[in-house]
């Protein structure tokens, strides 16, 4: 493919070379030359480098830099390669990686354990059994009916909006420690909530949640 004769004036273009007969011809080219164009735009990176880090490469033969006119592809530059807003967006990168990708591992409970997602993976549902209802005492225990393929099971016990007790189980039932059962109070109701999770760490199921209030 024959070269493009304006090619050769790259250069003295973007270092201000050329005369202001010369740029305007330069610029009405480049715009409705796409070779041209490309390879102004990448030219224009060298240049930039060799103009911004030259001094400090070469700091004994560095010399005044001589002031030259804003060419028009000095402000198509700025719309091109706007860093600035590159930068941004790469911090904002930056801190939804640390948000999501950190935090989360940050305090694990069971096996990824979410105890306010109620979305599954299989659609599957895990039964509760108990308690629910209304109870004469505290319950000793938490029972629901297993899932195939779960590892393990993570129950979380709530009062309202706020989280009472949480465990992880590999077998259907579990137990809530004394101190749990002693703190539970006559005439309040209380939620709870069973989750299936595979050897993986994956939510496999999810129950409904189950209610039970002590008598008073």
């Amino acid at each position: 493919m024959t070269k493009c004769p304006y090619q050769s004036k790259i250069d003295p273009y973007l270092l201000g070379k050329l005369g202001e007969a010369e740029s305007a011809a330069f610029e009405d080219h480049y715009f409705n030359c796409p070779p041209c164009f490309q390879e102004t735009f990448a030219r224009n990176e060298l240049v930039d480098v060799i103009r911004d880090r030259g001094a400090i490469l070469f700091p004994a033969e560095a010399e005044p830099r001589p002031v030259r006119r804003e060419t028009a592809w000095d402000r198509w530059k700025s719309i091109l390669t706007p860093r600035p807003w590159a930068a941004v967006a790469a911090a904002a990168a930056l801190i939804l990686v640390v948000f999501v990708g950190v935090i989360p591992r940050s305090t694990p409970v069971g096996a990824g354990f979410s105890p306010i997602d109620d979305a599954t993976v299989r659609g599957a549902s895990v039964e509760a059994v108990s308690p629910a209802g209304v109870l004469a005492r505290a319950p000793e225990s938490f029972s629901w009916k297993g899932v195939a393929g779960a590892a393990e099971y993570a129950v979380t016990l709530f009062r309202g909006a706020d989280i009472v007790w949480t465990a992880a189980s590999a077998d259907i039932r579990i137990a809530p420690p004394e101190q749990v059962r002693a703190g539970l109070e006559s005439g309040t109701a209380y939620v709870w909530q069973v989750k299936a999770y595979s050897a993986q760490g994956t939510l496999l199921a999810s129950s409904a949640r189950t209610a039970f209030t002590i008598a008073r």
